[in-house]
């Protein structure tokens, strides 16, 4: 199953580009399989290309990531964190770059915009813990877990060192919660908590929190815009920023959709 899921997150994900290799690939072969082929070619690539314009609209961007956020809000005062002196930070993700014994290792902009949440709600809320969640997808890269990555910039964002506890062995959503929860259980740390992420993401973690039972109040992340700050008619011109808001929302999508065939 894990095989198929992660073919999946490599090529089949509407928006990205394994997913137009593929189709358009797919695309080209039907166009030259004869006369018939030569029609449904046409179709076929008619299609990818409507619907790749579509993705890169901000309107559209914005309208599945606010579908997915809907139910779930940021926190803005201080009684809508019902209580919780528990931060929870899930890390959006990381990248890593080496050349040789150089390297770098940098948050992506999710992770960013989820570091600054959570530095706003420590502020508000001067919560006892914050726990920081995200490891290495990959450990053989040798890179640095995301977990790290975002401690050290809620340091510089003046955030106690000493008030984060780091979860930094997860590869994906299901085990950041997972070792979450279980972080929390292990320091006797009171429910609810408060849980950062993005609007994409949410559902998700939400979910995940429910199948371990964690109560949670989600605080999504502010000013994650993916329209380039394009109004009126302009948010009706395609945008590569938006092609990217789309994917991410596709993502999420797909990935809902199989926790769910799964039962979970």
């Amino acid at each position: 199953m894990r095989i198929i899921a992660d073919a999946v997150k490599r090529f089949l994900i509407p928006g990205s580009g394994g997913f137009l290799f593929i189709v358009f690939g797919a695309g080209v072969v039907i166009l030259n399989s004869g006369p018939f082929g030569m029609l449904l070619g046409r179709i076929w690539l008619t299609a990818l290309l409507a619907l790749y314009w579509l993705l890169s609209l901000p309107v559209v961007a914005n309208a599945l990531l606010t579908n997915l956020q809907r139910p779930y809000g940021t926190i803005r005062i201080a009684a809508e964190a019902q209580g919780a002196i528990v931060l929870v930070v899930i890390g959006n993700g990381s990248v890593h770059y080496a050349s040789g014994a150089f390297f770098v290792n940098q948050l992506t902009r999710r992770s960013v915009h989820c570091t600054f949440e959570a530095a706003r709600l420590y502020r508000l809320l001067d919560p006892e813990r914050i726990v920081v969640s995200g490891g290495v997808v990959r450990p053989q890269s040798g890179a640095v877990p995301e977990s790290e990555l975002i401690r050290d910039q809620l340091v510089a964002f003046g955030v106690p060192a000493d008030r984060m506890v780091l979860e930094s062995a997860s590869r994906n959503t299901q085990e950041q919660i997972a070792n979450a929860a279980d972080l929390i259980a292990t320091h006797g740390l009171p429910s609810p908590v408060v849980v950062v992420t993005t609007a994409a993401h949410v559902p998700r973690v939400m979910r995940c929190c429910a199948n371990r039972g964690l109560r949670a109040v989600p605080s999504v992340t502010l000013d994650l815009q993916y329209d380039d700050g394009r109004v009126g008619w302009r948010r009706w011109v395609p945008r590569a920023a938006a092609l990217r808001g789309s994917e991410s929302a596709m993502y999420e999508y797909l990935a809902l959709t199989w926790a769910a065939l799964q039962g979970r």
